[in-house]
């Protein structure tokens, strides 16, 4: 469990409480990172990580993020290089896609992508409401009781990855971004789930104002139920939401897969993605949510939610604020799964694609 900011009592009890609860009995640390000289707390991470891989857990969940466009490209990178060389050590970097929709805190500044959830080298987790009170499943959206709008959308900065480009490679061929990576053992999409959104979303009349980035990595990559959690915080009960609060469930699931697997003598998931988006193909894996939009900001505790001209709305398939919601045979999907053998590989988008599930 991973935070960036000093004295935020109620998101630590947040992370420690649900990754705890879920993967009882695993070895549990939580990270305080704060900023120091020329770079930012995420950084500082992905290098402390870096210089301790033989010692480091399987799984990692971050629930900070930030403006990407805050951050200067030599600070991008250096993230991406960091985060690539952790991820490919068999370890799992989850990020929360942020609680303020396509946009950050503002309408003012347009569309801001979240990071580290927009970096190519993390798992962005968004977040859906409706299962809490046995209502359909839709969108996490401030306007519509959520407290908080799931983030989501494409980076500024990190170009299209090859598992959401159009070329999707065949099981007979290489992985063309990843030099040495020969694997063959996942089943593809026939084509780019990210312009798949655009034609879907055209064809519905629901294409976003212009202002997005174009062809560049778009995420969330997976969503969660996302509202109305309860914690205990200075001995009170309190009652949150927030993709900070699907990000952690979903370290403690895979902290369970990957418990189980390595008890059956497979190797941990290590980078999730090309394991997700192939369990996309096995029918039951995921809930295909096609109701909801993340134009909306955070609530914040206002009696009004501010919603914007920008943001992404719900189509079937991969969208830039939810993809899909993880469903109950998901747990089995990955067990078995055989991508993990081959972890500096990437893979392709679950059905279709949206950007909108996030938390800032």
């Amino acid at each position: 469990m991973l935070q960036g900011y000093a004295c935020d009592v109620t998101e630590g009890n947040l992370d420690v409480q649900y990754i705890t609860a879920i993967a009882r009995g695993a070895p549990t640390n939580w990270a305080q990172v704060v900023t120091s000289g020329n770079t930012d707390p995420f950084t500082n991470l992905m290098l402390m990580l870096a210089q301790n891989l033989a010692r480091l857990p399987l799984v990692f969940s971050i629930s900070y993020g930030g403006a990407e466009t805050s951050y200067g490209p030599s600070l991008l990178k250096l993230f991406d290089q960091t985060a690539q060389k952790v991820a490919l050590t068999g370890r799992t970097i989850l990020a929360a896609s942020g609680d303020s929709g396509a946009m950050d805190s503002s309408c003012s500044t347009g569309y801001q992508p979240n990071f580290p959830a927009s970096s190519s080298w993390v798992t962005a987790v968004g977040a859906t409401q409706g299962v809490e009170s046995g209502a359909a499943e839709t969108v996490c959206m401030s306007n519509y009781g959520g407290t908080i709008t799931g983030g989501g959308g494409f980076s500024t900065y990190s170009t299209l990855p090859s598992w959401q480009a159009t070329q999707v490679p065949s099981p007979s061929d290489p992985f063309p971004s990843h030099t040495g990576c020969s694997c063959t053992l996942l089943t593809f999409l026939s084509s780019s789930q990210v312009n798949n959104y655009f034609t879907a979303a055209q064809a519905a009349s629901k294409m976003p104002v212009a202002g997005y980035g174009s062809n560049k990595r778009g995420y969330p990559d997976v969503s969660l139920a996302g509202a109305s959690y309860v914690i205990y915080s200075q001995g009170k009960a309190v009652g949150v939401s927030g993709t900070s609060a699907s990000t952690p469930v979903l370290a403690g699931m895979i902290t369970l897969i990957n418990a189980a697997r390595i008890a059956a003598g497979q190797p941990s998931l290590g980078f999730v993605n090309p394991a997700l988006y192939a369990a996309a193909n096995t029918a039951g894996v995921y809930n295909d949510i096609t109701t909801g939009s993340n134009n909306c900001l955070i609530q914040s505790g206002q009696s009004t939610v501010t919603c914007c001209s920008q943001g992404y709305t719900a189509v079937s398939g991969w969208y830039p604020m939810l993809t899909c919601s993880i469903a109950t045979d998901t747990r089995d999907s990955l067990l078995t799964s055989q991508s993990p053998s081959c972890r500096t590989c990437a893979g392709t988008l679950p059905r279709a694609w949206v950007p909108s599930t996030s938390k800032t």
